[in-house]
């Protein structure tokens, strides 16, 4: 089952048109509400933030797929709820991404980022619950029209994604796409 998930974020201490950090900045998104800005530009592997929240845990279930959207996977049924003022709230997913993780919650820039650019981290590279999966309305050519789980993508792209995935993940398929040809 998908779910179309559209996020209200309504936290009366933050104003997202005025909310910076370190050479980021939240603007109107042309993939879904507010993203995140890039207000210089950024070299490829570069560190653009740290995810910070709070740890929790949950059973893969159809039901937990519907809570926590903005949350970002630290190992198998373990995830961080971001804080309301860390950049993180505002990353839009992308087919075509320009971001992603380095160690647990490392952010940095997968390519090049010229500045203005939004950020965009493909979901998948950060989601396990195999029940997982949402509508995408990201309007890359690479669209594939349904984001799902890190589990269910194809060989191909999770070998195209490996350097950017969270450490846990990249522990547990290296095997699998050595063995695997």
């Amino acid at each position: 089952m998908d779910y179309d998930i559209k996020l209200v974020i309504n936290w009366p201490k933050l104003n997202m048109e005025n909310f910076s950090y370190r050479g980021l900045t939240v603007g109107k998104s042309k993939i879904n509400g507010f993203g995140l800005f890039a207000d210089r530009d950024y070299k490829k592997d570069e560190v653009l933030f740290i995810v910070k929240g709070k740890e929790r845990r949950a059973k893969f279930t159809k039901s937990e797929t519907k809570t926590f959207p903005n949350d970002i996977a630290i190992n198998y049924e373990k995830w961080i709820t971001p804080f309301p003022n860390n950049p993180w709230i505002f990353v839009n997913h992308s087919c075509d991404p320009n971001i992603g993780i380095r160690g647990r919650v490392t952010v940095i820039a997968s390519r090049y980022i010229k500045k203005g650019e939004e950020l965009s981290i493909d979901y998948s590279m950060v989601e396990t619950n195999p029940y997982w999966s949402i509508k995408c309305s990201c309007r890359s050519p690479k669209c594939r029209h349904k984001i799902v789980s890190f589990t269910k993508l194809d060989k191909k792209l999770k070998k195209k994604y490996y350097e950017y995935l969270p450490a846990f993940l990249k522990k547990n398929i290296s095997e699998e796409l050595l063995l695997k040809k």
